[in-house]
């Protein structure tokens, strides 16, 4: 019984955390509406692979904060949940790009 709850507990968590990235790169936060991503299509892929990049590149740059080498191990956690949640966003994107245009 407790690892039957051990292992609901962690699925609930992943479940609750996957994919971000994916969903603050398509949220406005200011007018609380969807925006344009970074890219029309896997927006929140792009934008880990960004912060990755940038993460890397901090300590050779003066103008980047020691804060993204920090986060490199989050941003590649969630580097695959966002890819899944990217997929499942294409629908979504694909209608709002017909809408935007």
């Amino acid at each position: 019984m407790k690892m039957k709850l051990n292992i609901v507990l962690m699925l609930s968590v992943v479940m609750l955390t996957q994919g971000c990235v994916s969903y603050v790169s398509r949220h406005d936060w200011n007018t609380n509406t969807r925006q344009r991503g970074t890219t029309a299509y896997f927006a929140g892929t792009v934008d880990d692979s960004i912060q990755i990049g940038k993460g890397i590149a901090a300590p050779f740059r003066k103008d980047c904060d020691w804060i993204h080498s920090v986060t490199i191990p989050l941003f590649l956690l969630d580097l695959p949940f966002s890819f899944v949640a990217d997929i499942l966003w294409i629908p979504s994107d694909f209608m709002f790009q017909r809408r935007s245009k």
